[in-house]
């Protein structure tokens, strides 16, 4: 049986839902030349926000470009990616292209469909030797984005998601490119971070290179109502007995994490596929089996806490005290000293988030299910 809700990769169109209202204001600032910084936190939908956002600037006769720092491991594939995701506006695989490149030159400069792209832009014959230095290459492939960019007149947006993880590369890099970026005239740059703490200080402290270099904007919940009747109408569509209540309690469970709704409500699928009839049990009882499929990411951000004390400890106060460590009796004064670093630190690690009014509350909405279950391995 097909999966009703599908997880784990961006979505565009239809399948983006409750975002309307980021994906065009994103939009009109983009077509307008205005950068914009888009804080989320992981799998929160940033990255489908930003795939529809240029999927709807190419309708408006821009080009686009697209750049996800995870993926590549070095600045040569960085630089390759940029070339790619460029001439991909001009119906060119750049990819095939850079791999013939490497193994025949000869053969590579003589295909038609590129005679043009390298009389423009010469320096992508330098992928063509692995001696080639890859500063030097990274250098001239940000000076190609601007070169693009006034080939298509001024209307070239470029996206470039996790944009954080540069700042554990090497934060020189981020100076190299603030300094080519602030001369760029015919791009328009969206840039995308999960690590939202980072993200802030990258874009708003005035030591990190990109001070005050676009339009901060910070990606909230899905409202609940919208994702309430998602789900609702998917469930009724594929022919289960459910209640609104019902849903609305399911997503009440996940907080609105549109990533962690969509797991909890496969697995309910999943569950009642036989007698198709949906109620708080199920979704009690489903949410318990979809804990342990996530257990394995929650063991890693615990184990990666084994020599902060403290920060476990806050955990746990997090999850047994409604997310108010500040109320807490049970911290030491030397502890209560510490609190606040220890937040930050956590809020860093991209564990928690601030709920308002003192309260904190878990990225991960399963985060709350798993302490219960490691405070039941301890008594057992």
């Amino acid at each position: 049986m097909k999966p009703i809700f599908e997880f784990g990769k961006p979505v565009i169109g239809r399948e983006l839902i409750g975002r309307e209202k980021e994906v065009t204001s994103l939009l009109a600032y983009a077509l307008g030349g205005q950068s914009v910084i888009l804080s989320a936190p992981r799998r929160f939908g940033k990255t489908s926000i930003l795939l529809e956002v240029l999927r709807r600037a190419r309708e408006e006769g821009f080009a686009v470009g697209y750049l996800d720092i995870f993926e590549a491991v070095s600045l040569r594939e960085l630089s390759e990616k940029i070339v790619e995701t460029l001439l991909a506006n001009d119906k060119l695989s750049a990819r095939r292209f850079l791999s013939l490149l490497k193994k025949d030159i000869k053969q590579a400069v003589s295909m038609l469909e590129f005679k043009t792209v390298l009389s423009d832009y010469e320096f992508i014959l330098s992928f063509s030797s692995q001696e080639t230095e890859e500063v030097g290459l990274f250098d001239d492939t940000l000076n190609f984005i601007e070169e693009y960019g006034r080939k298509k007149k001024g209307r070239l947006i470029f996206v470039i998601d996790e944009f954080s993880d540069l700042v554990k590369w090497n934060s020189r890099l981020l100076k190299k490119m603030r300094s080519k970026f602030q001369r760029h005239q015919n791009v328009t740059y969206l840039f995308a971070g999960s690590h939202e703490s980072m993200m802030k200080d990258i874009f708003t402290k005035k030591s990190f290179a990109f001070y005050g270099f676009g339009l901060m904007m910070e990606l909230e919940p899905i409202p609940e109502r919208e994702l309430t009747e998602y789900l609702y109408s998917n469930f009724i569509k594929a022919g289960f007995e459910v209640s609104r209540e019902t849903v609305s309690f399911m997503v009440s469970r996940t907080s609105s994490h549109p990533h962690y709704t969509k797991i909890l409500a496969q697995q309910i699928v999943d569950l009642t596929s036989e007698e198709k009839k949906i109620d708080q049990d199920a979704v009690d009882e489903a949410f318990q089996i979809a804990l342990l499929g996530v257990k394995g990411e929650l063991d890693k951000e615990w184990e990666d806490l084994a020599k902060a004390p403290l920060q476990r400890k806050i955990i746990k106060i997090l999850a047994n005290e409604k997310g108010l460590p500040y109320r807490s009796k049970n911290l030491r004064e030397k502890e209560k000293r510490q609190l606040y670093f220890a937040l930050t630190e956590l809020e860093k690690k991209g564990i928690i988030r601030k709920g308002g009014k003192g309260r904190y509350v878990f990225y991960n909405p399963f985060f709350e299910g798993y302490i219960e279950l490691l405070d039941k391995g301890a008594r057992a």
